[in-house]
C-alpha cells in the first residue's frame, strides 16, 4: 500500500478537541464511504463511525493520543491529547479517487513513545560503552607507561650505603644503579694537589748513587726520619763499593747500608746530616682502584732528580712470580700495588704517595722499560714491618712476610731421563732429608706426574708446584721398579 505524508502542520494544531475532532472526521468523510474497508475492517464490523462520539467517547475528557487504527478505536473529537510529549507518527494510506486529489490518511501509534524511549536508552547504552572502553584505554596506556618507567629506572632501590664508606669530605651521587664518590678538594678534606703533594715531600726524596768501580749506578729513595734514615730498593745496591746520597739541595752526603732484604727487595740506609725531613706514611691497607697518586723520583740519571710523575692505581694486590734471572726457575712471588703510570728506569725505590700526600709504597719493579706505564710498587704495610726489623738488626732474608712468598718446593734433586719409554725427573737426592719428600719418595725414583700434571723436565714439576703454596699438600707420582706409585707430599720453602 503507498503511503504518502500530506502536510504535517494538521497534527500541530493548539490541541482543542474541536480542530482534531473536525480534522478527523473531514477526512475520513471525505475519502472513505461507508461500508468500505478502512485498514482492513468494515463499518458492518462493529467499527463505529466517527460521528457517533456518542458511541466511543467515555466522557472523561482525557489527554490521550491518537489511536492507530489497527491498534486502537479511533480518537474522538471530545478527547485531548497532551501535546507536552513528542512523538512520531506513522502514516497509513490508501488512494482512491482522482490521481489530482492528494488523500491522506494519517494515524498515530501508541507505540510511537514507545520507541522513541527505547531509541533513547539505546543511545544512552552506547554512550556509555563508549565511555568505559576509552577509560579502559586510557588505563591501559597509563599502565604501560608507568611500567616502561619502572624497567628504565630499575626495578630495584640502590641499597643504603655502609656508614664507613663515606668521610665527611666526600659527596655520594647516586646515578641509576651506579654511585659515584666525589671527593671535594677544600681545606678540610685533607686531599692534595699535584703540586702540594710534591712541595710538601720534595725534600724527603733523594737520589741513591751506587758506585761500582768506575761506573755509578743511580736509583731513588726517601727520609724516613730526621736522624738520617733512608728507606731504598735493594736491588739497587747489587754490587756496590761505595753509596752516596744526593738530596734536593744538592748536597751530596756518604750513606752507610743499614739492612737489606734481597727476598723482599727493601734496604735501609743511614746518612748523617741535618736538615732531614721525614715523611708521612699511610695505609695501603685502605686503597682504592682508581685513586690518584704521586709519585717523586730520579729517572735515568741525577740530573733529573726530583721528577714527579702522576697515574693511579689499577690493582691493590697484584701477586707477581719472580724468576731467576740465571736458572729461570721460579724464585717467589710478590704481592704488589699496581701502577699506571710512566717511571722510567732509576725511579726504583721512589715514593709512591697517595691523595693526601702520604707513602703507600715503593717503587719495586715495571713490567719492560716501564715505558707502556705498568709498574709495581711494595705496600708500605708491608714494607714499614720489613724496614723496622732492618733497623733493629732482625734477620729477615729469605723468610715469608706480606710482601714475599718464597716458591714452593719438592725438596728432590734429579736429572731428566727417558728409559725404557718411561720419561721423567729421576731423584738423585733430596735437600733436607728431613723434608716429606725425603720419607716417601726413594732414589731412583722417576716422577712421571706432579699435582696430575705430566713432568718431563725439571721446569715442568717447577711449574707444577708454582700454583701451591708452602706447605700444601700434592700428589706425586713415580715410577719405581715396574709399577706406579702415588705419594701425597707436603711442599716446603
Amino acid at each position: 500500500m503507498n503511503i504518502w505524508r500530506k502536510k504535517r502542520d494538521m497534527f500541530r494544531h493548539d490541541g482543542s478537541p474541536e480542530d482534531l475532532a473536525d480534522i478527523n472526521e473531514q477526512e475520513l468523510a471525505k475519502d472513505t464511504p461507508r461500508g468500505e474497508h478502512i485498514g482492513g475492517r468494515r463499518e458492518s464490523d462493529g467499527i463505529p463511525k466517527t460521528s457517533d462520539r456518542s458511541d466511543i467517547s467515555d466522557g472523561s475528557n482525557k489527554n490521550t493520543d491518537i489511536a492507530a487504527i489497527y491498534d486502537s478505536p479511533i480518537v474522538r473529537a471530545d478527547e485531548k491529547r497532551d501535546i507536552s510529549k513528542p512523538y512520531t507518527a506513522k502514516k497509513k494510506s490508501e488512494h482512491k479517487g482522482n490521481d489530482d486529489e492528494d488523500i491522506v490518511k494519517e494515524f498515530v501509534s501508541f507505540d510511537d513513545g514507545e520507541d522513541e524511549e527505547e531509541g533513547r536508552r539505546d543511545a544512552s547504552a552506547a554512550f556509555f560503552k563508549t565511555v568505559i572502553i576509552l577509560s579502559m584505554l586510557v588505563s591501559l596506556l597509563i599502565f604501560a607507561f608507568v611500567m616502561l618507567g619502572a624497567y628504565s629506572d630499575g626495578e630495584e632501590p640502590i641499597p643504603d650505603l655502609p656508614e664507613d664508606t663515606q668521610t665527611d669530605s666526600e659527596q655520594v651521587i647516586r646515578e641509576g644503579d651506579r654511585v659515584i664518590y666525589i671527593r671535594e678538594l677544600d681545606e678540610d678534606s685533607g686531599i692534595m694537589t699535584t703540586s702540594e703533594i710534591y712541595e710538601k715531600n720534595n725534600a724527603s726524596v733523594v737520589t741513591v748513587i751506587a758506585s761500582i768501580g768506575n761506573t755509578r749506578s743511580v736509583g731513588t729513595g726517601f727520609v724516613l726520619s730526621s736522624d738520617g734514615y733512608v728507606a731504598t730498593a735493594s736491588h739497587t745496591l747489587d754490587g756496590a763499593e761505595s753509596i752516596s746520597v744526593l738530596l734536593c739541595d744538592g748536597r751530596r752526603v756518604d750513606a752507610n747500608i743499614v739492612g737489606k732484604d734481597e727476598f723482599s727487595d727493601l734496604a735501609l740506609l743511614r746518612i748523617y746530616t741535618d736538615g732531614l725531613i721525614g715523611v708521612e706514611l699511610g695505609d695501603s691497607d685502605k686503597l682504592l682502584v682508581g685513586e690518584r697518586i704521586v709519585a717523586i723520583g730520579t729517572p735515568y740519571s741525577e740530573e733529573f732528580s726530583g721528577s714527579a710523575f702522576s697515574g693511579s692505581i689499577s690493582n691493590c694486590n697484584r701477586v707477581v712470580s719472580v724468576y731467576d734471572d740465571k736458572t729461570g726457575k721460579l724464585e717467589k712471588k710478590m704481592t704488589f700495588v699496581q701502577l699506571s703510570a710512566t717511571l722510567g728506569k732509576g725511579c726504583s725505590g721512589c715514593p709512591v704517595f697517595d691523595e693526601y700526600g702520604k707513602v703507600i709504597g715503593v717503587l719495586s719493579a715495571r713490567l719492560g722499560d716501564g715505558t707502556n706505564g705498568v709498574c709495581f710498587a711494595i705496600p708500605i704495610n708491608g714494607a714499614a714491618e720489613i724496614l723496622n726489623k732492618l733497623k733493629s738488626g732482625e734477620s729477615v732474608e729469605n723468610s715469608q712476610n706480606a710482601v714475599a712468598t718464597p716458591a714452593p718446593r719438592l725438596g728432590v734433586l734429579g736429572v731428566t731421563v727417558n728409559e725404557n719409554g718411561v720419561r721423567g725427573v729421576k731423584i738423585s737426592s733430596f735437600t733436607d732429608d728431613t723434608c716429606d719428600a725425603a720419607s716417601k719418595l726413594k732414589a731412583g725414583d722417576v716422577i712421571v706426574s706432579v699435582a696430575s700434571h705430566e713432568v718431563f723436565s725439571y721446569s715442568d714439576v717447577s711449574d707444577a708446584i708454582s700454583k701451591y703454596l708452602v706447605g700444601d699438600h700434592i700428589e706425586v707420582t713415580v715410577w719405581r721398579s715396574g709399577q706406579r706409585l702415588t705419594f701425597i707430599v707436603e711442599l716446603i720453602d
